[in-house]
C-alpha cells in the first residue's frame, strides 16, 4: 500500500526562488555584454567597462554601436589582452546600428579569456571626450 507524500508549501516556494534565480542568470548571461569608452584623441581608451568574454570558438568578435556622443566621427576598434594587442584595428562610423567584425589575431584564437574592447580616434578629428557605447558579440 502506498502513502502519499505532501509537499510543503516551503519546499514549493522555495524551488520557485532558485528556479527564478538561475532563469534570470541564464538570461542576463545570454545577452551581448555591453562596452563603453571615451575618445581621446590619439590615445587608446577602454574604461572600467570595456571588459567581454572572448570564447574559444569565435574567429571574430562583433561591435555595434549603440550610442555615441559624436555620431559623425569614427572609431577604430582594437581587443587587447592585458597590453597585448590581440585584434585588426578597423575603423567604424560611431553611427547607432554600426558594426564591426573584429578578427583575432592568430595566437588569441582557440582560447577562452576576458578580454578588453578599446578605441582609438585614429584620425583626430572627434572631440576630445566623446563616448561610444554598445554590445559585443563571438563570431564563429
Amino acid at each position: 500500500m502506498r502513502t502519499k507524500r505532501k509537499i510543503s508549501k516551503k519546499a514549493i516556494a522555495l524551488t520557485l526562488a532558485v528556479s527564478t534565480m538561475a532563469g534570470s542568470f541564464a538570461t542576463a548571461y545570454a545577452a551581448d555584454p555591453e562596452y563603453k569608452f571615451t575618445i581621446v584623441r590619439g590615445i587608446v581608451d577602454g574604461g572600467r567597462d570595456d571588459q567581454v568574454w572572448k570564447n574559444q570558438d569565435s574567429l571574430f568578435g562583433s561591435a555595434t554601436v549603440s550610442k555615441a556622443s559624436a555620431p559623425s566621427y569614427y572609431t577604430t576598434y582594437m581587443f587587447y589582452s592585458y597590453d597585448d594587442l590581440i585584434s585588426d584595428t578597423p575603423e567604424i562610423q560611431n553611427k547607432p546600428g554600426k558594426s564591426v567584425d573584429i578578427k583575432y589575431q592568430y595566437g588569441a584564437r582557440g582560447s577562452d579569456f576576458l578580454m578588453h574592447i578599446r578605441g582609438c580616434d585614429n584620425r583626430g578629428t572627434a572631440p576630445n571626450y566623446s563616448t561610444v557605447s554598445g554590445t559585443y558579440k563571438p563570431v564563429k
